[in-house]
């Protein structure tokens, strides 16, 4: 892919929890690391794009530097003018990559490589990697994003097939609408055939017929784009003295309890001799993934994953799992079991009431994290303890080292951060308190911009009255006879109630919005 490729079409910077570094931190923290916390962290984002990934973090932590490297003049002036106007003096974007940074003394305590390396030439991946290792810090963790060898293997000889068809030498335009046709062609040709409609081949052409250009440009169209074995990644870090030390997202290791109970006694054999990266390949040969991301660190690091209600004290959780039902699982209706959910996601199963007790609390403070000294107020039991864990490895709950400042309240005076009042005055989608994304509706995007705290609840429907009045807002027609105070009221209150679920709306006592 050539740098026009990138400025032509840009693949969208989004947030993501995986590529914070306070989400960096707790996961090398509870593996028994001792990482830089992240208020006071040297950051750098190799392939930062437009920013979206560490402009929020930025924000959030004053003291904190950071530097986001890109190829693209275009997406890095972007960047540029994000910070300018939030008038940000803790990120700096430049437009090179990290082979051109001046080797001196400075290290980093976190480095983010996402999209990258699966995506460039074997040299580049071994010079990024060379790079990833000088700069790293002696307790510093990188993440480092990759497509996987035996997932991506179904997906390569059609996306081979597409690149000879796309023919390199074009600009991005054409090769994208040569691709298109393609993939068109063979969905017309599947729809006529009830044998081919059933080939994972074609089945990968209809998604392949769903997802944006820019995705098809850089994923698919792409021809240094194919997958890597963990075991092969392990030892091309290893070159380097650095070392793989499990997924970035833990629901994607290869872990007794995150297994089907019928794997999970061949697994058990088969996995005692194995290195991590090892039995992570055997994971990925079972229940096939096609992306990963891997924490990096140093080699003579070793882990050690922590036992004591005192480690969690010092740490912050927040799980939306709601209390569904209880069940009786034994014949003589003795073993109890607590069923958790969240809308239409796989139910959890607790079988401790303690800790049940503790998902009930969580559930009742979400989207906020709640200390662990308000939840351990006793030592865990060794049975406690490892049911917790499991939950917290398998996403069940989350972890953060602070109290991050969304509100689940909705004050008399909401407010949103100076920087998603910004994304909304640029598009609908925008990056919420946890480092995710939401898409707004109109109405939503409408009243985010009014959330800069100084306009109680009464103050924003008679704005919205005024923005829907002077045309700038649209209602639909068969509404549009009903725009009471009442109906609007209670369209303000419900958008306000969306953003505090979706965390949006920051708390009172932390308006200015950073971690210090």
């Amino acid at each position: 892919m050539s740098i026009s490729d990138y400025d032509a079409i840009f693949f969208e910077s989004l947030p993501n929890p995986e590529r914070h570094i306070d989400r960096l931190y707790t996961q090398a923290y509870l593996k028994g690391l001792a990482p830089c916390q992240p208020h006071c962290a040297n950051v750098l984002e190799i392939g930062c794009s437009t920013g979206a990934n560490i402009i929020p973090q930025a924000v959030l932590y004053p003291n904190s530097k950071f530097l986001g490297l890109d190829l693209s003049k275009e997406q890095i002036a972007i960047a540029q003018g994000m910070a300018s106007t939030l008038a940000l003096k803790n990120v700096e974007f430049v437009a090179a990559g990290i082979e051109t940074l001046q080797r001196a003394e400075k290290s980093f305590d976190y480095i983010i490589c996402h999209g990258l390396y699966s995506w460039v030439s074997a040299d580049t991946q071994r010079m990024l990697t060379e790079q990833i290792a000088y700069y790293l810090s002696p307790n510093g963790v990188a993440y480092l994003s990759y497509n996987t060898e035996i997932g991506w293997r179904s997906y390569q000889l059609l996306k081979d097939y597409l690149v000879r068809c796309a023919q390199s030498n074009l600009p991005s335009n054409e090769k994208i609408a040569r691709a298109r046709s393609v993939i068109a062609a063979a969905n017309q040709i599947s729809r006529e055939s009830k044998l081919l409609s059933q080939s994972r081949a074609v089945q990968f052409l209809s998604y392949l017929d769903t997802i944006s250009d820019a995705l098809l440009l850089h994923e698919y169209l792409n021809p240094h784009a194919s997958g890597v074995s963990v075991t092969k990644l392990h030892s091309n870090l290893k070159c380097y003295g650095l070392q793989y030390f499990g997924d970035a997202r833990p629901q994607r290791e290869c872990s007794d309890d995150l297994l089907e109970s019928s794997l999970r006694g061949a697994l058990t054999s088969a996995k005692k001799n194995m290195h991590r990266a090892e039995r992570e390949d055997l994971s990925d040969l079972i229940q096939p993934k096609s992306f990963r991301a891997a924490l990096v660190v140093r080699d003579q690091i070793h882990e050690k994953r922590v036992d004591s209600s005192d480690t969690l004290r010092s740490l912050y959780f927040a799980s939306p799992l709601i209390f569904l039902s209880e069940e009786d699982i034994s014949e003589d209706n003795q073993t109890v079991c607590w069923l958790f959910m969240r809308g239409e996601d796989q139910p959890v199963h607790v079988s401790n009431q303690v800790i049940a007790e503790i998902l009930t609390t969580l559930a009742r403070h979400w989207p906020v994290p709640v200390s662990g000294q308000v939840l351990f107020l006793n030592d865990l039991t060794d049975v406690q303890h490892n049911e917790f864990m499991r939950l917290v490895w398998s996403g069940a709950i989350e972890v953060s080292s602070s109290n991050f400042t969304c509100t689940s309240l909705q004050e008399e005076m909401p407010t949103t951060s100076p920087y998603i009042r910004l994304q909304a005055q640029k598009s609908g989608l925008v990056s919420t308190l946890k480092h995710e994304y939401f898409q707004l509706n109109d109405f939503e995007r409408s009243l985010l911009k009014l959330l800069d705290g100084s306009r109680t609840r009464a103050d924003l429907v008679e704005a919205m009255r005024a923005i829907i009045e002077s045309g700038q807002l649209t209602i639909a027609q068969d509404q549009a006879a009903d725009i009471t105070s009442d109906f609007l009221a209670a369209a303000v209150n419900m958008a306000l109630q969306e953003f505090a679920e979706h965390a949006l709306l920051m708390s009172r006592v932390s308006r200015k919005f950073s971690v210090t």
